[in-house]
């Protein structure tokens, strides 16, 4: 066996590794969607609302469309969904008062919690050695830039298809 092959043997088993990460989080992704009967987008923005709100950073529905990849009509909609269930809430920003701010509620945050990372996900993030979490995260942090440069590609080249249509 030569290093190339090695390589290219070793690249099968990551990209087969990821494949399997890709799945197993569409799995929970759906059982959490059916156990709170909130949309992928709502529980998207609702941790995009909680990681805001942790941060004490505002965030705005402009915000929310550019972390969703949706525009700004779906965004409205969606907001009018979680203001239903009582999980965010709109205000105007004191800085700049014709400007929005979402925030999550006290309902939002308890619905969120119940999405948290399971134990046996966290414990294993808890376990992992300083030099091999950095590892793991530049890892994971690339390939979802990775993934977003696809996706957005894909878009840029679906739209143009259909412009010519």
């Amino acid at each position: 066996m030569t290093d190339e092959t090695a390589v290219t043997e070793s690249a099968r088993r990551v990209l087969a590794a990821i494949a399997d990460l890709r799945v197993a989080e569409l799995k929970m992704l759906r059982r959490e969607t059916e156990r709170s009967g909130l949309k992928e987008n709502d529980l998207a923005a609702m941790r995009l609302l909680r990681e805001a709100g942790l941060a004490e950073r505002p965030i705005g529905p402009k915000d929310l469309a550019t972390g969703l990849g949706i525009t700004s009509a779906s965004v409205t909609v969606l907001l009018d969904r979680l203001e239903k269930r009582g999980l965010a809430t709109r205000s105007a920003r004191s800085e700049d008062r014709r400007s929005l701010r979402i925030d999550a509620t006290e309902a939002g945050l308890e619905v969120m919690a119940s999405h948290d990372q399971p134990e046996r996900i966290r414990s294993l993030a808890e376990s992992l050695d300083p030099h091999d979490a950095h590892v793991i995260e530049r890892v994971f942090r690339d390939l979802a830039a990775a993934a977003d440069t696809v996706a957005a590609a894909q878009s840029d080249s679906s739209e143009e298809r259909y412009r010519r249509a």
